[in-house]
Parts: C-alpha cells; sequence; structure tokens
C-alpha cells in the first residue's frame, strides 16, 4: 500500500507541473494583414490550430489530475475493506 501512496504523491506533483503547460506548450501565431492572399483563409487557419493546441493541452492536464487521484481512491477503499475485515473478525 505504501507504494501506491507514493505513486499517488509523484502523479499529484506530475499533475501540479502539468498545470502551467498550456501557458507552456502553445504559441502565439501572427495573423496575416489584408495585403496577404487569401487572407481570410490563412486567418482561420491559425485561429484552427491555435484552438486545438490550446484544448490538448487542456485535455493533457485534465487526464494527468484524474490519473493522479486514482491512488488516493485505491487507498480509500483498501482502508474500507481493511476496516470491514477486522470487525467481521471481531
Amino acid at each position: 500500500m505504501a507504494d501506491v501512496l507514493l505513486e499517488g504523491a509523484i502523479l499529484a506533483e506530475y499533475a501540479a507541473a502539468l498545470a502551467s503547460v498550456p501557458a507552456d506548450v502553445t504559441w502565439d501565431l501572427t495573423v496575416p494583414g489584408s495585403g496577404t492572399f487569401g487572407c481570410v483563409e490563412v486567418a482561420d487557419a491559425v485561429s484552427s490550430v491555435g484552438a486545438l493546441q490550446h484544448g490538448r493541452a487542456d485535455v493533457l492536464v485534465e487526464e494527468t489530475r484524474r490519473v493522479a487521484g486514482f491512488p488516493a481512491r485505491v487507498a480509500e477503499r483498501f482502508a474500507a475493506t481493511d476496516q470491514g475485515l477486522a470487525r467481521s473478525i471481531l
């Protein structure tokens, strides 16, 4: 059980570190000016790329937080099962 709790602490550290991922892995793309050929289409493409990169970073952060909470849930269930077993023996 100690290894599960240790892994939970490590995963929690990863989740905290990944909270800054959207800011760290995303970048600002310059939207072309009106003199650029096909500027509307290019601007739309730049906007889509920006939205996708932010969305993917957010998913990574959320899933890491979810995984980081798993060891705590395992420890809680183990403790409940252990208490139930102790009561049934007594």
